[in-house]
């Protein structure tokens, strides 16, 4: 292989890494109380809610233990659930798993609508059906790419548990300053490469 098609692999490869994206998988089988709050932060995310507007609450979020896997659920009804990153840059919201563990709901079926609130300011709606009778459902969404944020409310329920949230950063377009250095030096090796050829 030569200088040319190593620099040419070699600028492939970097703007293959620039672009790529590791999904987290945020569950909470690490907490150990079921107190949580009104926020919790599990590696770069954050999930809030605002307990329904009611003021000087403290218990939003609660934990539950069922069967050795912790999950949290809203604990106050017409609340809204919010997840975003610490660092409030954009990111993938790819799957969750809810699950109408305390109630029976309408007919069975307990409605649940996320919000997603992108990064250019634009917004869309999406409602899910949760089937008490079927137990944890994952739901994925194709609406979920360059968020701000995502929230969730229940309608006709107080309480929906969710675990298991597949959330990534978005894929950055532009090559971060040392991808995009290594890039240039592999462009300088090819024009050094060919400059030499027409020497020879």
């Amino acid at each position: 292989m030569n200088i040319r098609q190593i620099a040419s692999s070699l600028i492939l490869s970097l703007s293959a890494a620039s672009s790529m994206a590791v999904p987290v998988l945020i569950d909470f089988n690490q907490q150990t109380s079921t107190q949580v709050g009104n926020s919790l932060q599990i590696s770069d995310f954050l999930i809030s809610d605002d307990c329904a507007g009611l003021k000087n609450k403290t218990d939003c979020l609660v934990g539950q233990v069922a069967k050795k896997n912790f999950s949290l659920f809203n604990n106050y009804g017409g609340s809204v659930t919010r997840l975003s990153r610490v660092d409030g840059k954009a990111f993938d919201f790819l799957s969750i798993a809810l699950d109408q563990y305390f109630n029976n709901g309408d007919k069975g079926k307990t409605p649940v609508e996320f919000s997603f609130n992108y990064m250019d300011k634009a917004g869309a709606k999406s409602t899910v059906k949760v089937d008490h009778k079927t137990g944890w459902e994952q739901f994925s969404f194709n609406q979920g790419l360059s968020l701000l944020s995502v929230s969730w409310t229940v309608k006709n329920s107080q309480w929906m548990r969710f675990d298991n949230i597949s959330a990534q950063p978005t894929a950055n377009k532009v090559p971060e300053p040392a991808t995009l250095a290594l890039t240039l030096l592999a462009l300088g090796g090819l024009a050094y490469s060919r400059r030499n050829n027409k020497r020879g």
